[in-house]
């Protein structure tokens, strides 16, 4: 299965979800629920590194990261 990430302008939102649902193949996360966490994760991890950059957010060892997972 593909998986595809779509931005919807809202006016437009309720017809495609309807569209979707007809065609009955297609599975949808719930209102709210990200498309995937990967990319939330990743979105997550970039705004972290943009921090660490300007000073905001202090930098961990490897070694320290490596013993959090």
């Amino acid at each position: 299965m593909k998986k595809i990430i779509l931005e919807i302008p809202e006016s437009k939102y309720e017809f495609f979800e309807e569209l979707m649902d007809r065609l009955g193949f297609v599975k949808s996360k719930p209102k709210g629920e990200k498309a995937d966490w990967s990319y939330s994760s990743i979105e997550q991890g970039l705004k972290e590194v943009k921090l660490i950059r300007s000073g905001k957010l202090p930098k961990k060892p490897i070694q320290k990261l490596l013993r959090e997972i």
